[in-house]
């Protein structure tokens, strides 16, 4: 009888969102932050933290320049400020 392989696991959400939660509030903090800083400041592997960062810079939630690092982007600050509409009462 043949066995079956293992299921890759899926990564948690939870915990890639928790992380890239971790990573905005670490650049809103520091202005400008290159990756080897966001590295050192979140204590994660060098890969998950540049993984992490490309994916909101492709959202445009942080900016990046190759000299200065990240930086909040336009898209944050755009959720930042919008707000809902409100109702006439």
């Amino acid at each position: 009888m043949p066995t079956e392989k293992p299921k890759p696991e899926r990564p948690d959400a939870n915990l890639s969102l928790t992380r890239a939660i971790d990573l905005l509030e670490v650049v809103a903090a520091e202005g400008r932050v290159s990756l080897p800083r966001l590295v050192a400041l979140l204590e994660l592997p060098r890969s998950t933290v540049h993984r992490l960062a490309t994916a909101l810079v492709e959202r445009g939630l942080l900016e990046t320049s190759p000299r200065a690092g990240y930086s909040i982007g336009q898209g944050l600050r755009a959720l930042a400020g919008a707000t809902p509409e409100r109702k006439a009462r």
